[in-house]
């Protein structure tokens, strides 16, 4: 399991180099046949799109996918959020 984590944080470098994104996963260990749901979020306002998850389709299934718009107002500007929750697999 480790080098399933180690190969999914390489990936997850390649798709977060931007300065306004972050990427983080709901466990540290799994067992054969769990899955785990990785959260990616940024707030950067044209990123309201699917991100691209192929960089992920070697070591995982996706089994779905969903996301969450945040508009909040903080010190008297908007700050708008986009998490992504993506249930994985490993294979």
């Amino acid at each position: 399991m480790i080098r399933v984590f180690c190969s999914l944080l390489l990936a997850l470098l390649c798709v977060s180099a931007h300065a306004s994104f972050s990427a983080s996963v709901d466990r540290a260990r799994l067992t054969e046949g769990e899955s785990v749901e990785l959260t990616l979020e940024s707030d950067d306002p044209t990123l309201f799109g699917k991100p691209d998850l192929s960089p992920l389709d070697a070591l995982f299934e996706v089994l779905g996918t969903r996301q969450v718009n945040r508009l909040a107002t903080q010190n008297g500007r908007a700050q708008a959020t986009t998490r992504w929750i993506v249930t994985l697999l490993p294979k």
